[in-house]
C-alpha cells in the first residue's frame, strides 16, 4: 500500500513562506490528509514533497489524486518545520481558530503568561522601551519562550527606525522556527509591524514585500483580520507608487469587509484610502464623497486626530477644482485639531503650501512648504521630504529663481527614484521640464516630459498626462515645429476632456492659438483664443483670461491695429494678479513687443519664461 508521510508543503512561486506542518506520530494524520487534499491553498500548490511514513488507507486514497497532479520531484525543505504538539483535531491545523476557541490542551503557553507578556509590552513607557526590550531578550531562555517572544515583539514595535526594523526581522526569523503554534501565527503580526515600519521610513519595496508575506501567512492560518490589514496596506503602497488602478479593487474589498464587521475606525481608514485613489484618478466628486463618509465616522467616534487627517485630504478635492478658499479653510481647521509636529502635521502644511501656490500666494506658500520640509526632515520621512522639495522647486521656478529651483527638484528626484514613488516622480519631472522651458533647453524638456507622460498613463492620472503632453508641445513650439506642437496639443485634449478639466482644456486651446498665430493663421488663432476664454470661465480660472488677452494684443499689433492692441493689454493687466511673478514679467515683455510692433523704439527685457521667450520672437 502507498503510505507516504507529508514532510513539507510549499508553494514555490506565489507562497514561498507557507508554514510547514510536521505531522509524524499524530493520531489524526489520516483525517488531516483528507482535509489537506481539498484545502484551497493546497490545491494551488506547485510542489509537494512526499516521503514514506505513517498514512493508512483513507489518507493515502485522499492524497493520491493530489500527488498525481502535483510535481513530487522536489526533495528539499524551504522552510523550517513547525511541529504541532498535542494535536486533538485536524481542523485546528488546517484552519486554526482564534486562541480563545482552542482547547486548553492545545495551548502551547499558559494564557495568563501571554496576557502578562502583552501587557508588559503595551504598558512600557517610551523612555524605557529599549531597556525593557533587551531585558526581555535576555530573559527569553529562562522563561516561557513563546510568551517572551510575543512580549519582545510588542516592545520592538516601539523602537526607533532602523532599530525597529532590525529587531522585527530577527523576531520573524525566530517565530518561523518556533514549536509553539501561537508564536508561529504571531509571525504574521510581526510581518505587518515590519511592513508599517518600512513604509514609515519610505522603503516602499521592502514594505510591500513584507505585506505580501503577511497576506500569504494570514490566508494560510485563516486570520481574516490580518489578511484584510495586509490587503489594505498593499493597496495603499501600490497607490503611493502610482498604481491607483490596482489599488482600487483591493480597497473596495477591504472597506466592504470592515463595513460588514461594523469596525467603524477601520472602515473610515479604508474610505480615506479609496478617496485618495479617486483623487489620483482625477475623480474629484467621488473622492469628496468618500472623504466625507470617513469624516462622519470620525466625528461620531470623537477622534479629533483622524478628523484633522481627513480634513487635510478632503481639501485636495477642493484644490483640484480650484476652490482654493474652501481648501484653505479645511486645512486651517485641520491644523487647529493638531498641536504637535508629527508627520501628519507636516503633510497638512505641505497641502497648505500647494493650495496657496494655486492661489498665487507664492511667499506664503514657500513659508508653509518650508515648515513641512523641516518637520519631515526631523522625522526622517524621506517621502515627505521629496514632496516638500518638489513643491519648493516649483515655487522658486515661479519666482524665476531657476538655479535654486533645479537644486531642490534634483534632490526630490533622487528620493523618488530610490523609493519607487512613481506618481511623485512624474510630477517632479514635470516641474523640472518647466524650468527647462524657461531656460530654452528644449531637449531636456522632451526627456522629462516623455518619461512623465509614460508614468502618468501607467498610474491613470489623466490631468498630469495632459499637462505633460502640453510640455512636449511647448518644446516643439520653442524649436519652431508648430505642426508637431499642434499634434501634441490635440492628443492632450483626450485625457483632459475625459475628466472635464476645463482649466487644462483652456490651456490647450490657448497653446493651439499661439501655434496658429506663429504660423500666420490669424482667424484660426482667434477661434482658439475664444474657446480658451470659454473654457477658462467654465473652469473658474480668471487669470487665464489675462494670458489670452496678451496674445490677442500681440495679434492686433502684428496687424498694426493700435487701438485693439492697447485695449487687450489693459484687459490683460487687469486679469493678471500682482502676486504672479511670471505673469507680471510676461506682461512687461508683451508691453514692450506690442510697442515695437507698433513702431516704437524700445529695448526688449531679458526673457525669463517660456511665454516671454516665445513672445520675444515676434519682435525679431
Amino acid at each position: 500500500m502507498w503510505t507516504p508521510r507529508i514532510a513539507d508543503l510549499s508553494m514555490l512561486a506565489r507562497f514561498p513562506n507557507l508554514r510547514v506542518l510536521g505531522l509524524g506520530g499524530t493520531l489524526h494524520t489520516d483525517a488531516l490528509a483528507q482535509r489537506l487534499a481539498v484545502h484551497p491553498t493546497v490545491l494551488r500548490l506547485q510542489t509537494l514533497e512526499l516521503d514514506g511514513g505513517t498514512l493508512t488507507g483513507a489518507g493515502a486514497r485522499a492524497l493520491k489524486p493530489l500527488a498525481k497532479r502535483i510535481r513530487i520531484d522536489v526533495r528539499r525543505n524551504l522552510i523550517k518545520s513547525a511541529e504541532i504538539k498535542r494535536l486533538e483535531t485536524a481542523k485546528l491545523v488546517v484552519r486554526p481558530q482564534r486562541r480563545g476557541e482552542l482547547p486548553l490542551s492545545d495551548r502551547s503557553e499558559p494564557p495568563t503568561l501571554l496576557e502578562r507578556a502583552r501587557h508588559a509590552a503595551n504598558s512600557a513607557k517610551p523612555d524605557d522601551v529599549v531597556k525593557r526590550f533587551h531585558k526581555a531578550t535576555a530573559a527569553a531562555a529562562l522563561v516561557e519562550p513563546g510568551a517572551a517572544l510575543i512580549a519582545r515583539g510588542g516592545l520592538a514595535n516601539r523602537l526607533d527606525y532602523p532599530a525597529k526594523r532590525d529587531a522585527l526581522r530577527a523576531l520573524i526569523a525566530e517565530a518561523d522556527g518556533a514549536s509553539s503554534f501561537e508564536v508561529v501565527t504571531f509571525g504574521t503580526d510581526l510581518e505587518l509591524m515590519l511592513a508599517l515600519a518600512c513604509d514609515g521610513a519610505d522603503e516602499l519595496y521592502e514594505a510591500e514585500t513584507w505585506c505580501w508575506q503577511a497576506l500569504r501567512d494570514a490566508r494560510w492560518f485563516g486570520k481574516s483580520s490580518e489578511e484584510n490589514r495586509a490587503s489594505g496596506q498593499i493597496a495603499t503602497l501600490r497607490m503611493r507608487r502610482g498604481d491607483a488602478n490596482a489599488a482600487a479593487p483591493m480597497l473596495e474589498r477591504v472597506e466592504a469587509h470592515y463595513r460588514d464587521k461594523k469596525s467603524e475606525s477601520q472602515q473610515a481608514w479604508a474610505l480615506r484610502q479609496r478617496g485618495n485613489v479617486e483623487l489620483t484618478r482625477s475623480n474629484f466628486v467621488a473622492a469628496e464623497e468618500l472623504y466625507r463618509k470617513a469624516l462622519a465616522i470620525y466625528v461620531e467616534l470623537k477622534d479629533k486626530s483622524s478628523q484633522g487627517i481627513v480634513l487635510s485630504e478632503l481639501s485636495s478635492a477642493y484644490w483640484y477644482r480650484s476652490d482654493y478658499a474652501g481648501a484653505e479653510k479645511m486645512l486651517r481647521e485641520a491644523l487647529m485639531l493638531k498641536n504637535d509636529d508629527t508627520v501628519g502635521v507636516g503633510s497638512t502644511y505641505y497641502n497648505l503650501g500647494a493650495i496657496l501656490n494655486g492661489a498665487n500666494r507664492i511667499d506664503e506658500s514657500i513659508e508653509a512648504a518650508t515648515k513641512a520640509l523641516e518637520i519631515f526632515e526631523h522625522h526622517k520621512h524621506s517621502g515627505g521630504q521629496g514632496q516638500a522639495l518638489s513643491l519648493l522647486g516649483e515655487l522658486w521656478q515661479r519666482k524665476n529663481q531657476h538655479a535654486r529651483a533645479l537644486e531642490l527638484l534634483e534632490r526630490a528626484i533622487v528620493i523618488f527614484r530610490a523609493g519607487g514613488r512613481q506618481r511623485e516622480l512624474g510630477v517632479t519631472l514635470g516641474n523640472i521640464s518647466r524650468v527647462a522651458l524657461d531656460l530654452g533647453e528644449w531637449a531636456k524638456v522632451r526627456v522629462c516630459c516623455e518619461e512623465a507622460v509614460e508614468i502618468h498613463r501607467e498610474v491613470g492620472n489623466k490631468y498630469n498626462e495632459g499637462m505633460q503632453l502640453m510640455g512636449l508641445a511647448d518644446a516643439a513650439t520653442g524649436e519652431g515645429n508648430f505642426e508637431e506642437a499642434d499634434a501634441w496639443l490635440v492628443e492632450a485634449i483626450t485625457p483632459l476632456k475625459a475628466i472635464n478639466n476645463y482649466q487644462g482644456l483652456a490651456a490647450v486651446h490657448h497653446r493651439r492659438g499661439i501655434a496658429a498665430q506663429l504660423t500666420g493663421k490669424r482667424e484660426v488663432a482667434e477661434r482658439y483664443y475664444k474657446q480658451a476664454m470659454v473654457d477658462a470661465t467654465r473652469g473658474n480660472w480668471a487669470e487665464m483670461h489675462g494670458w489670452v488677452e496678451m496674445w490677442i494684443a500681440l495679434l492686433a499689433a502684428q496687424a498694426n491695429e493700435p487701438k485693439p492692441a492697447r485695449a487687450a493689454l489693459r484687459r490683460a493687466h487687469a486679469a493678471i494678479p500682482a502676486t504672479s511673478v511670471q505673469g507680471i514679467a510676461t506682461l512687461a515683455m508683451t508691453d514692450t513687443v506690442v510697442a515695437r510692433l507698433l513702431g516704437e523704439a524700445v529695448e526688449l527685457p531679458e526673457p525669463q519664461s517660456w511665454d516671454s521667450r516665445i513672445i520675444a520672437t515676434l519682435a525679431q
